[in-house]
């Protein structure tokens, strides 16, 4: 994952400004329109002098000369050769999911390109359009009439082939277009080719990775198995028959590759896996793959070592996983101890954090990421390879160093829930202590009452929606925080604290313990009229109003309080289940920007404000009732309220103009006079020590 980091400036320059300009007017008659405001030519031309526009020098170049004029680092985006030329110092190339750092300048990358294109063989594939024509009802006019739409939809096709390889810019570039015919000239198919030529590489229009289906359709018979694989399918072993390497040899035959599995017991285990698959001993399943997949546990390896010369020279792909107790007690990874025992293989390791049921039903419904570490750079490449054609995301980790670490993330449980789900157990201890001295202590000590048959129900249906109510409080309070601190410094480019940037890190984690308290506690409030001391309490209840001669009892105060008290818990819920519900990835990658801050912060902060109305009705006039102050403890709804109706207020506070405006220009980039900006430091040793900032 990549984060801005809080000290960053961006800028845009577009690169199609002469399209955008009006090419009569001088830079200096341009920024004059631009700021009305600045009404002086002197003054204007001061301020363009600054950036080297007198109005003589191209933008381009002027740009490249304040570039190297900044004292600062300065990441340039662009396929502009000429201001890469003029200022670039360091030149990174991002391909196939990989950045590597170019040792040569950009020409000379231009041309290693340029042999790369020729010299690698690209694979094939045609895009074929059938366009079925039919016999009209009156012989040859209806064929002469079927033959012009078979030729006047392939027309169409190639058009709109022209169109999408109308920005490639590759000379000598060649379409062309291949028309069947049937007896008699009519129309039978009309296929397209569209074919880019440069020397002797042919590259056609590769589909896009979201268009590739899970399994293609030609690798599937029409009775829904896995079809056999092609001659020149690329072979893959793999070592073990358990039920990953079943769901890796699904995965890898769906993807187009040809797999052959090794087993000591081959009869037995060829049933398991798929026709398509060849199961065979491990001797003969590992002589002609060139990568092999070793899908067995570490204490296993020693087996394989007989293997040694038919191995030797081939990739070897750990995708085995230790236990924690494993992992504690070797210093070595597994992929580490798996290099050692076969020094004349290429080991990587990869897939340890795919599961197997990811393996088959695709990334779509998984993690798509795949750590993939190695200390053969080829090897690595080839196993990165495999794991984009499988429809995953290879991550370069980098040398089999790494495999350790790659190793533990599977032994993690839920690392960005741990503090989190501590923060709502400390609240709920918390919470059930105070309640449980109040409801059920104070009685037992003062007045001799047993009430300790509340622990298991009452007192913990009031714990709940404190807990709740506190947590979706602490969601919404770091930014507040946040645009405090931001208001206070005057500027945006200030990095907040460390525990301010985690919890605004885990507002998510919390909202959604806040929801999952909210619900148990909406479960506990309908189990309680079927609790047998709620029932005795009725019965008490009617023998002290035919006692009392009492025939009806009603208050219409507590009815209408109780009418809005249940109202707004029920909207609060509602509410919070939409919020849970869109935090979710697939939901939430369905929704623009603003539509799910809308729902994260507006709605959010709805369902907050919901929330203290019911705290308030259930309150009511509680808060001054002296019997209400058990050991002189107050109500446990009076504690909850203090933060949320202190994050309302200031809710509220940062609506006026005075502050919203303010609030506005700093998060568009104003700073306030003397506001501490970010600056590298002059001396080369402290500036070397601080570059990662």
């Amino acid at each position: 994952m990549i984060r801005k980091h809080s000290h960053i400036k961006i800028s845009h320059y577009h690169q199609h400004l002469r399209e955008q300009l009006d090419l009569d007017l001088s830079p200096l008659e341009y920024m004059t329109e631009c700021y009305p405001e600045i009404r002086e030519k002197e003054e204007m031309r001061k301020l363009t002098g600054r950036y080297g526009l007198p109005g003589k020098q191209q933008t381009i170049d002027a740009l490249a000369d304040a570039i190297k004029d900044c004292k600062g680092s300065t990441m340039l985006v662009s396929h502009d050769f000429r201001p890469i030329q003029q200022v670039a110092q360091e030149i990174w190339v991002c391909e196939k999911p990989t950045i590597t750092r170019w040792l040569g300048d950009i020409l000379a990358y231009k041309e290693h390109f340029k042999s790369k294109l020729v010299d690698e063989e690209l694979q094939l594939t045609k895009r074929t359009h059938n366009v079925k024509g039919g016999r009209g009802t009156h012989g040859l006019r209806g064929t002469e009439a079927s033959k012009k739409k078979g030729e006047g939809e392939m027309d169409q096709q190639k058009g709109e082939e022209e169109k999408l390889f109308k920005h490639c810019q590759v000379p000598n570039a060649e379409i062309t277009a291949e028309n069947s015919l049937g007896n008699g000239g009519e129309p039978v198919s009309a296929s397209v080719h569209l074919t880019i030529k440069l020397g002797r590489v042919q590259a056609t229009r590769m589909p896009s990775e979201m268009d590739k289906p899970l399994i293609s359709d030609h690798l599937v018979d029409s009775d829904g198995s896995l079809a056999e694989p092609h001659m020149g399918a690329p072979r893959v072993g793999i070592l073990g028959s358990g039920d990953f390497a079943r769901s890796l040899a699904t995965r890898l035959l769906g993807s187009g590759f040809s797999v052959v599995v090794g087993s000591r017991n081959p009869k037995r285990t060829a049933g398991l896996f798929p026709s398509s698959a060849q199961v065979t001993f491990q001797e003969e399943a590992v002589t002609s793959p060139g990568v092999i997949f070793v899908a067995v546990f570490r204490e296993h390896y020693s087996s394989l070592c007989g293997l040694s010369d038919q191995l030797a020279g081939k990739i070897l792909v750990d995708v085995s996983n230790p236990t924690e107790q494993e992992h504690l007690r070797h210093q070595e990874s597994n992929a580490e101890y798996l290099a050692s025992l076969f020094p004349t293989c290429a080991v990587v390791k990869a897939f340890n954090v795919i599961s197997a049921w990811t393996l088959q039903a695709g990334p779509r419904d998984g993690n798509r990421q795949v750590p993939v570490c190695s200390d053969q750079p080829e090897a690595k490449r080839t196993v990165s390879e495999m794991v984009h054609a499988m429809g995953f995301m290879p991550l370069d980790m980098g040398s089999l160093a790494s495999a350790r670490e790659v190793e533990a993330m599977p032994l993690r449980l839920l690392p960005a829930w741990k503090v989190p789900a501590l923060l709502a157990l400390g609240l709920f201890v918390c919470f059930f202590a105070y309640n449980f001295t109040r409801d059920v202590l104070q009685p037992y000590v003062q007045e001799g009452k047993n009430k300790f048959y509340k622990l298991p129900v009452s007192v913990v249906n009031t714990t709940l929606p404190c807990v709740a109510y506190v947590l979706l409080s602490l969601v919404y309070l770091p930014g507040v925080l946040a645009a405090a601190l931001q208001l206070r410094r005057g500027t945006k480019y200030r990095r907040f604290p460390d525990w301010l940037d985690h919890w605004l890190q885990h507002r998510k984690q919390i909202g959604l313990l806040s929801f999952f308290c909210a619900a148990l506690h909406a479960l506990y409030s309908f189990c309680l009229p079927l609790r047998r001391s709620h029932r005795y309490d009725l019965i008490n209840l009617a023998v002290k109003q035919m006692l009392t001669n009492k025939s009806h009892l009603w208050v219409e105060e507590e009815v209408w309080r109780m009418e809005i008290y249940l109202s707004m818990g029920v909207l609060a819920l509602g509410t919070l289940s939409l919020l849970a519900v869109t935090s979710l990835p697939s939901i939430a990658n369905s929704l623009n920007w603003k539509e799910f801050s809308f729902v994260q912060s507006t709605l959010g902060f709805v369902a907050l404000v919901l929330s203290t109305l019911h705290t308030l009705t259930y309150g009511w006039t509680r808060a001054f009732e002296e019997s209400r102050y058990k050991f002189y403890l107050p109500p446990t709804f009076t504690l909850t309220l203090l933060v949320p109706c202190a994050i309302i207020l200031a809710k509220g506070l940062f609506l006026l103009p005075c502050f919203s405006r303010r609030l506005t220009k700093i998060r568009r980039g104003w700073e306030k006079d003397g506001a501490v900006k970010f600056t590298l430091p002059t001396d080369s040793i402290l500036a070397e020590k601080t570059s990662h900032v």
